[in-house]
């Protein structure tokens, strides 16, 4: 066997035998001194601009040795170029661990990174663009705050781009997608079993993707950043809904599927559509209970064939608090 092979693999032996020693035992050997102790793994998925669906991994983060006890997003080892720095900052957006509203300078995403200034700008830049940040002065950055106007924009485009969408591909459902969609569905129930609804949000978010697959490169794009962004909503007010959010959702996924099965355009779109409503006006229920969004039920009417989205939620359903 190759040396310097054989060497590899013997240091890949010791790094897992230390892991598992401070798992079984809880102590740490005199000379195991991490800076980043990996707890958890989170899959996540991006849409290039090339058009090509590109599956990556992000680890949640805990500092070790340093008793700071914050957890931090970090991506896999490697250079932080542009892309890496536009990448990274954004899924810490989506996933809330660049909270809305919050402040930081440039400097500090610099540090937090790993990445030189140029690529932090770039990335800046290109965020702004997508409306996930304000530019403020002296090289500070604000992470875009949530409001109800911009929950409601994000879903009359979100019904309006899906109700093409799904028509699209349903009428032309190959039996092997339709397999796939059915092994998605099965994932989906699977954590919801366990509560894992964390990893039930990778087939989620494949089982849309494929629903709208008949679509050109442009619309691709729009549909993968309004899921992205209506995500960042999902994460931080679902868990305020009365009564559960992810155990109904799953069952109107089954109910949408079963419509494409049978080739059902028609109904595929308005279940989407309904789909799409309740989990809009659960969440709008938590940020403004008294608000009407009379926007969104003209979309919801006009592009996904509901007849009376006023009764998509009860009007006594209150939420058990807002999100802070």
């Amino acid at each position: 066997m190759d040396p310097e092979l054989k060497s590899d693999i013997y240091s890949t032996i010791v790094v897992f035998w230390r892991i598992a020693f401070i798992q079984a035992v809880g102590v740490k050997p005199d000379n195991w001194k991490p800076a980043v102790d990996y707890r958890e793994t989170q899959e996540t998925s991006e849409l290039r601009e090339d058009g090509t669906l590109v599956q990556r991994q992000i680890k949640t983060a805990e500092k070790a040795d340093m008793g700071s006890g914050q957890k931090s997003l970090a991506l896999e080892p490697g250079p932080r170029e542009a892309g890496d720095a536009h990448r990274w900052l954004r899924d810490a957006i989506i996933s809330g661990e660049l909270a809305a509203g919050e402040i930081v300078t440039q400097e500090e995403l610099t540090q937090r990174i790993g990445a030189s200034r140029t690529p932090i700008r770039e990335a800046v830049r290109r965020l702004q663009q997508e409306g996930l940040v304000v530019s403020q002065a002296n090289k500070r950055v604000q992470i875009a705050d949530f409001s109800i106007a911009d929950l409601e924009d994000l879903y009359i485009l979100r019904i309006s781009v899906d109700a093409i969408a799904v028509r699209l591909t349903v009428q032309s459902l190959a039996p092997e997608m339709l397999a796939e969609l059915w092994g998605l569905i099965a994932q989906m129930d699977h954590f919801a079993l366990s509560e894992d609804y964390d990893r039930s949000e990778i087939p989620h978010r494949k089982f849309h993707q494929l629903l709208s697959s008949s679509v050109g490169e442009r619309m691709s794009r729009l549909h993968s950043e309004l899921f992205d962004h209506s995500d960042r909503y999902r994460r931080a007010f679902s868990g305020s809904i009365p009564g559960g959010y992810w155990p109904r959702r799953h069952i109107e996924h089954r109910h949408i599927l079963e419509a494409a099965e049978k080739r059902d355009c028609d109904r595929a779109v308005l279940l989407t559509a309904e789909h799409y409503g309740r989990s809009v006006l659960e969440e709008m229920r938590v940020i403004d209970p008294d608000y009407v969004p009379e926007r969104l039920y003209t979309a919801l009417r006009a592009a996904g064939g509901v007849p009376d989205p006023e009764k998509l939620v009860a009007h006594n359903a209150v939420p058990r608090k807002k999100a802070g």
